[in-house]
């Protein structure tokens, strides 16, 4: 029947999958009926609260696989698992065990070969973290920003020795700040500096001197609060700061 009406047919266990080209939605009532005089045929019923008809403008998922354009796992998956595992560097790997699931660290392996079967190349590397996670050899966050830090020039760069006698306004960077998202494969780092009217931002891949963007404001209190609000913003999105040691 799929062959005769253009459509590509799956199957996994009792979970049935047509596929059709561009240009066939029109036919997609004529299919159903047909699937359900032959199910019915064959002495079985269709589970109404399954069957469903997934448009490409939304998410095609076939048992739990994303579809759409190549296999994928849904996004919610993948950063759950990297949300364990930035959180098992700074707190070890129980302590991210929430719902308290039931051998909890062959769980987490079991949910990483998954990704793994589906996308070979973010799975081995969440594999891989893991693996130095129980094995003791992971970079603490602490170690790993130390290592790092001397990367971001404004940060480390000593500030000039100057002799200030009869300067009493003279410039000092109001609010600035360093922090660092190190999670799966992502590791960035955003840099904020103001002063006087200045905002400068400073944002890459952390290693690399990454961009910067400087922006002016109407005052000094305004560019503060600028900052602040972004500074809000990076914490929220699961930015850690960096202080010097």
């Amino acid at each position: 029947m799929s062959n005769k009406m253009g459509w590509a047919y799956t199957r996994y266990a009792d979970d049935m999958t047509f596929s059709a080209p561009k240009g066939k939605r029109g036919e997609v009532p004529l299919l159903l009926a047909r699937i359900r005089h032959i199910v019915t045929e064959e002495g079985f019923a269709l589970n109404p609260k399954k069957g469903r008809i997934q448009r490409f403008a939304g998410r095609q998922c076939v048992t739990g696989v994303v579809v759409n354009d190549k296999p994928a796992v849904p996004r919610e998956l993948a950063k759950r698992i990297r949300a364990i595992l930035h959180g098992a560097r700074r707190a070890g790997l129980e302590a991210q065990n929430r719902e308290e699931i039931p051998h909890f660290k062959a769980w987490l392996r079991g949910m990483i070969a998954y990704i793994t079967m589906v996308d070979r190349r973010k799975g081995s590397a969440l594999m891989q973290e893991l693996n130095q996670i129980t094995n003791g050899s992971a970079e603490t966050p602490a170690d790993y920003r130390r290592k790092r830090y001397e990367s971001i020039p404004f940060l480390t760069s000593p500030a000039p020795q100057v002799k200030v006698e009869e300067s009493p306004t003279a410039s000092v960077p109001s609010v600035q700040g360093y922090f660092e998202f190190v999670s799966g494969l992502s590791r960035k780092f955003w840099q904020v500096h103001v002063e006087k009217e200045n905002m400068t931002v400073r944002f890459g891949r952390i290693g690399t001197k990454g961009q910067i963007q400087t922006k002016a404001f109407s005052s000094n209190e305004t560019a503060e609060m600028e900052a602040r609000k972004l500074i809000r913003e990076k914490l929220k999105k699961g930015y850690v700061e960096v202080n010097p040691k």
